[in-house]
């Protein structure tokens, strides 16, 4: 089985949270912090049955930490997230990532505001 690369996983969850600017959105962009896989396994049924994921698909456990930065025109909030994820091939082979759990409380910090 093909194990997820750190790039793989930052790309999928980056298509998910960078955001661009429009006139109903501020620009949000997202930085991988930390990852921490666990072995893969195959899907249970609850998976397979409950969440969509391919049946007979592999998935790998992870723990990522990631930042959010969404920029407005005084700050620019960031975000810190931990969460459990798990990662795996969709039923189109694309890799996809599922986060569930909260890994500890998310922290918010302010910044300058900036591009």
């Amino acid at each position: 089985m093909e194990k997820p690369k750190r790039e793989i996983v930052k790309k999928v969850l980056k298509e998910a949270w960078d955001i661009k600017e429009s006139s109903f959105n501020p620009k949000s962009t997202l930085t991988l912090d930390d990852l921490k896989m666990g072995e893969a396994y195959q899907a249970t049924v609850q998976e397979v049955q409950v969440e969509g994921l391919p049946e007979g698909g592999m998935v790998t456990p992870a723990v990522v930490r990631f930042t959010v930065r969404t920029y407005y025109d005084s700050e620019t909030q960031a975000v810190q997230r931990a969460r459990e994820a798990r990662i795996y091939k969709d039923k189109l082979g694309d890799w996809a990532v599922m986060t569930g759990s909260v890994k500890g409380e998310d922290s918010t910090t302010k910044e300058p505001a900036g591009n």
